[in-house]
């Protein structure tokens, strides 16, 4: 025989409710107040800001059969 048996379903309900869970309603475990807006976010820094030379080793030079290269690639598109 269990306690629930013994007694009346109202009590039963009254000492579920006294034995359970609440939140913390202290001033210690309150969520402090905000104390303002945060400060908007800051700019990036520019980078550089001057123009570059060209590069030390020269530009690429494609050769000279990469015309055929796609040349070749179109022909067999059309096929």
């Amino acid at each position: 025989m269990g306690i629930e048996d013994e007694m009346p379903c109202e009590e039963v309900m009254m000492m579920m409710e006294e034995e359970s869970c609440a939140t913390p309603t202290r001033g210690e475990f309150r969520i402090p107040a905000a104390s303002g807006p945060p400060p908007p976010p800051r700019k990036k820094p520019v980078c550089g800001g001057k123009k570059r030379g060209p590069p030390k080793n020269g530009y690429f030079q494609p050769p000279d059969d990469l015309e055929l290269l796609f040349a070749a690639g179109k022909r067999r598109a059309w096929s």
